[in-house]
């Protein structure tokens, strides 16, 4: 039972973890990139997400 709870506690991965300094600077990029859209850009991006539907509703998991 000890391997079932140690790989709970691993976090689940395809590749290797990257280092803090490397997710901050990922994130710097994502946050970047974001604030360089458009309003249009954005909702496309959101659609593509699967987050909004073309018409402009909620998708039915995010409670549309």
């Amino acid at each position: 039972m000890s391997d079932k709870n140690d790989k709970a506690k691993q976090p689940q991965a395809n590749s290797a973890l990257l280092s803090r300094k490397e997710l901050l600077d990922m994130h710097q990029l994502v946050v970047e990139e974001v604030q360089n859209m458009t309003p249009e850009q954005g909702f496309k991006d959101l659609i593509a997400s699967g987050i909004f539907t073309p018409a402009g509703k909620l998708a039915k998991e995010y409670g549309g």
